[in-house]
C-alpha cells in the first residue's frame, strides 16, 4: 500500500467467492465490465489503472465508476499515491475480506 502502510502476509486468496468481491457490474452480461467505487476514476490528471489509459473505457456515475476492462488479464496496477481516498476501501477488503470495514 502507498506510503509504507501495513503489509499483510498470505497469498491474497479469499476463502470463498461472495457477490461483494466480484467486480463485474451487476447488470452486465460481460465479465470485463467492472463496477468500482468512483474513487478509481482517473480524472484530475491521475494515472489510470494499468492497461486502461483510453478515456472511452471509463464512465463516472457516482458513487460508482464503470470500466470496460482490458481482456489481457485480471491483475492490474494502480498508483495509490495518486488515489489516497481508496486506501480505506482496499484496507477493508484485504483485512476483512469485505470492501467496507466490519
Amino acid at each position: 500500500m502507498a506510503g509504507g502502510a501495513e503489509v499483510w502476509s498470505g497469498s491474497g486468496v479469499f476463502p470463498k467467492l461472495r457477490e461483494d468481491l466480484v467486480l463485474t457490474a451487476p447488470q452486465s452480461r460481460l465479465p470485463t465490465r467492472w463496477r468500482l467505487p468512483a474513487g478509481f476514476y482517473p480524472g484530475d490528471k491521475r494515472p489510470p489503472l494499468s492497461y486502461h489509459t483510453r478515456p472511452d473505457r471509463w464512465c463516472l456515475e457516482p458513487p460508482w465508476c464503470y470500466l470496460s476492462c482490458a481482456a489481457r488479464g485480471q491483475e492490474f496496477v494502480l498508483d495509490l499515491d495518486a488515489y489516497p481516498e481508496l486506501t480505506d476501501w482496499l484496507t477493508g477488503l484485504l483485512r476483512t475480506g469485505s470492501p467496507t470495514e466490519n
